[in-house]
Parts: structure tokens; sequence; C-alpha cells
């Protein structure tokens, strides 16, 4: 059974890293995951260690940080505890958030950007994970409509609670111009009637598995120059954006290039 510990367990590792005896900086290592560390945790929690995609040490004596695909918790092999928190040094500096964030931008430098829908071309860079059925999706597409200062690439996910959002992503991926087929099925234009006649060019499938593979849970999801921002949050939005311009000619119409 997990051991799990909130705020307890990020106090407690605060003050086991405070210690000046554990103030050295992890050592290099043969990969931890193959080894001795990654068998004895796929032996002690068997439902985290196939979800295990690497295992590295830190400060801390015999405390390995686990990147699991859900996220990170920190294994002590020796007891067989698993912790879930946040670990932070002597100066305060939260190292699990450093991880995340290290982790975040290398998930998303991976993403294959040319099978994202395309819209705009603003400085600012918006990844998005959306379901054209999903209400507060529609609201964050009616945010973004006025914003012309972003470069958008989306990716459908649709969920199963809403069962024509599949073959909306389709249609719109599939379409002549997915540009405008978005800003369509987004403002609900084919909510009580059927979608025009298309031939499925595969993508909307593609864009599903993207997702799945990088984790996604809810919808909408967005990416917002690198931040994570989950819902429609508008105040979250302008304030890793700024302030948003006059409303501009929309550009891009298909896959990114």
């Amino acid at each position: 059974m997990l051991r799990f510990f909130s705020s307890c367990c990020a106090f407690l590792l605060c003050l086991a890293l405070a210690l000046p005896a554990l103030g050295a900086e992890p050592t290099a290592s043969a990969p931890l995951k193959d080894g001795p560390i990654g068998a004895a945790l796929a032996r002690d929690y068997p439902q985290i260690g196939t979800d295990v995609i690497a295992i590295n040490p830190t400060p801390v004596p015999d405390l390995y940080e686990v990147h699991a695909r859900k996220g990170l918790l920190y294994y002590f092999p020796k007891q067989g505890y698993i912790f879930v928190g946040e670990l932070y040094d002597k100066s305060g500096k939260n190292l699990t958030r450093e991880t995340q964030e290290r982790l975040m931008q290398e998930k998303l430098a991976s993403l294959p950007l040319d099978k994202a829908l395309k819209i705009g071309s603003g400085p600012s860079t918006v990844i998005e994970f959306t379901d054209p059925d999903c209400p507060y999706c529609r609201r964050g597409a009616a945010y973004f409509a006025n914003r012309s200062d972003v470069t958008r690439y989306i990716y459908f996910f649709p969920l199963a609670m809403h069962k024509n959002a599949a073959e909306k992503a389709r249609f719109v991926l599939s379409s002549a111009d997915p540009a405008k087929a978005y800003e369509e099925v987004m403002a609900g234009k084919y909510d009580q009637g059927p979608l025009p006649p298309f031939k499925d060019n595969g993508l909307g499938d593609e864009q599903k598995a993207i997702g799945e593979k990088f984790g996604i849970a809810s919808t909408p999801t967005y990416f917002v120059n690198g931040q994570t921002v989950r819902g429609a949050n508008a105040e979250l939005l302008d304030k890793l954006l700024g302030p948003g311009p006059a409303p501009a000619p929309k550009t891009g119409n298909g896959p990114a290039k």
C-alpha cells in the first residue's frame, strides 16, 4: 500500500536537506531504472514499476527521484517507502518543481508540431489540447479568437463522454480549410445537424495518440510559452500572455509547416 504524505512530507524532506551532512550534490551513475533500484521499485510497487521512465539520485542519501508517466515521486528502497511531495533545499529552492519544469520542456520539445493545427503567427506560442464538444474548450477558443499575438498549435483530444467529438475532430483536420472548420465547430455550427461529407485523412487519430502519449487527462490543457494552464483560465492566460492586442485577421489554414 502506498504511503502518501503531502505537506508533512515536504516539510520533513526540507528539514532533511537542510542538514549539512546531506549537502553534497548527487553523483553521476549508470542508469538506475534497469539496475537494482529499479528492480526493487518494481518488486515493492509493481503497479508503478511498469510506468517508470527514469530513476535519478537526489541530494538525500538513499532517496531516489522516480520519473513516472504520471508525475514525480520519491523512493526509499531500503525501507520500501514512497513519498509524494515536494523536495526543497536549505535555501528554499523547490527541487521538485525545478525537475518538473525541465521534464515538461523536454516533453514539449518532443511534440511533433507538424501534426498540429496551426492558427496565428504571433510571438507567443500556445500548445493546446482540446475537445470540440467540451464547453470549457469552446470558452478557451473564444478567448484565443480575440488574440492576434499568439501562434497556436492545436491537438484534438476528444473525451469519451462526448460521443460526437472524435468525428468533429476528424472533420476539422480533414477539411480543405481546417482553421475555418475549427472555428465553425467550436462555435457549435454542427451541434444540431450532420457534418458535411469529408474524407478522413487519419490526422485526428494521430493527434489523439499524441495526447495519450503526452499524458493528457483533461481538456482544455494549454502550454503557454512553456507554462501549463489547465482549464479555460482567462485570468491566468492574461497573466502569462499579457494584455491582448486588438483583434486582427487570423492566419493559418492547416497543419503546421
